[in-house]
């Protein structure tokens, strides 16, 4: 698909089976594109939601505070109210900032306490932080390389948090999982995905945030006979091991499912069902890219998960059932390099683009993959979550944007420079104050009440 813009107009070029064509569309030049459908869909359908499991599945349904990666409930979406919602008239206030140490992983927040983790000076540090003044109440350190493996390096995975058994949960690049104390730091216990699981260090290293549901806690060694692995919240101990794919670079999710509680994760091989109960593998779909390269997190919906790569793969709906996975539909121009989406309604927002693309924001229609409208951001990554019915977006050169969140077309409220250098991580949003932390290590945290 090419653009050519003149006299005011738009036009599109797509390709068809007889050659190329142009269409037009009146928007504004430059600015929003409609298009309807993307023109790369490699695979049309529409999904036939399911209906939502209701009963008790043992999964966390308070989306208090912002727990851990994208969120209390991994889906990007924050609780609380935005009260400031004019940025184009007045700013957001910083009201402090601080060097954690390189990487790209994002923060936990809860109870006003703010937890995060970077590399500086060969050592990987935890920081637990005042959420409203950036005082430190404690740190804690250990030996780990910085290792830049095409970008400014350390670590990416974003601290767990439970707050009920104040455990925080924290994994290096290098395969280091701990459990800390979230009231002093102190080291509960500690495992080793490779030397403990025989796990496979993926080339940009281990990335997936650790997931806690009910008594279990998930991580993705990627070893034979240990692709997943399932530990003992307070002890560490192992309560399952399962598969042998290799792992990617997503955080594995959790959802509620006919007879329990699901688990997926995005690995090299594609998207991979289990029972988090027993390990039980229920589904398997492949999903090839360059490289072997999931990064983005899965988002679930009534019996679909929409995926999405780089690479030059793009997105996908993939319909599970009990033992069973079916691709939907899948769309070759929305890819995303490790961006994950937000959904509200029946609509996905997410902000597309890679090493070969440049970034926009992106409205589709779930079950169908169709494209309300796209929004060029900058750069060529960035990421997006949800405050009531708001999105903020952070794009790679660390500018934040505040917009509606309607399939009706962009509408912006304002925006404004909120980091210098490189931003891969996603933000966080809790009790008020939005945190942005680019790859250099400044954490920084605006006031939107």
């Amino acid at each position: 698909m090419e653009t050519c813009y003149h006299s005011g107009m738009m036009q599109t070029k797509r390709r068809t089976h007889g050659g190329a064509r142009w269409t037009t569309t009146t928007r504004c030049v430059g600015v929003s594109v409609v298009l309807g459908i993307f023109a790369g869909c490699s695979k049309s359908g529409t999904a036939t939601l399911g209906k939502e499991v209701s009963e008790d599945s043992g999964l966390e349904t308070s989306s208090e505070g912002w727990r851990g990666h994208l969120g209390s409930l991994r889906d990007g979406r924050a609780d609380g109210e935005l009260s400031h919602v004019d940025w184009g008239a007045k700013e957001p206030e910083l009201l402090w900032k601080k060097n954690v140490g390189a990487g790209a992983a994002s923060v936990a927040v809860s109870g006003g306490r703010l937890y995060a983790i970077g590399n500086s000076e060969g050592k990987d540090t935890v920081f637990c932080l005042d959420a409203e003044t950036g005082d430190e109440f404690w740190s804690i350190s250990y030996s780990c390389s910085l290792d830049k493996r095409s970008f400014e390096g350390g670590p990416v995975a974003t601290p767990t948090l439970d707050p009920e058994n104040g455990r925080l949960f924290v994994l290096s690049h290098q395969g280091e999982l701990r459990c800390l104390s979230a009231e002093d730091g102190a080291e509960r216990w500690k495992r080793h995905l490779v030397d403990d699981f025989g796990g496979r260090r993926p080339r940009w290293g281990f990335a997936g945030a650790p997931l806690l549901v009910g008594d279990r806690l998930i991580v993705e060694p990627g070893g034979e006979d240990s692709s997943v692995v399932a530990l003992a919240p307070s002890s560490g101990e192992t309560l399952w091991k399962s598969g042998s794919d290799e792992p990617g670079y997503a955080a594995p999710v959790a959802y509620a499912r006919e007879g329990g509680t699901g688990l997926a994760v995005f690995n090299a091989y594609g998207l991979v069902g289990y029972e988090v109960e027993g390990g039980k593998s229920h589904f398997r779909l492949r999903w090839k890219t360059r490289y072997e390269v999931n990064a983005a997190t899965p988002l679930y919906h009534r019996g679909h998960f929409f995926v999405c790569s780089g690479y030059g793969k793009g997105a996908g709906l993939i319909a599970v059932k009990e033992d069973d996975a079916e691709l939907v539909y899948e769309n070759g121009d929305a890819v995303a390099q490790f961006q994950s989406p937000v959904r509200l309604g029946d609509y996905l927002y997410l902000v597309t683009g890679d090493n070969r693309t440049k970034s926009s924001l992106t409205c589709l229609k779930f079950v169908d993959g169709s494209m309300a409208w796209s929004e060029v951001v900058g750069g060529n990554r960035g990421n997006v979550i949800a405050i009531e019915e708001y999105l903020v977006v952070v794009t790679e050169r660390g500018e934040a944007i505040l917009c509606d969140a309607s399939p009706d077309g962009f509408n912006e409220h304002g925006r404004f420079q909120a980091s210098g250098g490189r931003v891969w991580a996603a933000p966080a949003y809790s009790g008020g104050i939005l945190f942005i932390r680019n790859n250099e290590g400044d954490l920084s945290a605006w006031d939107l009440r």
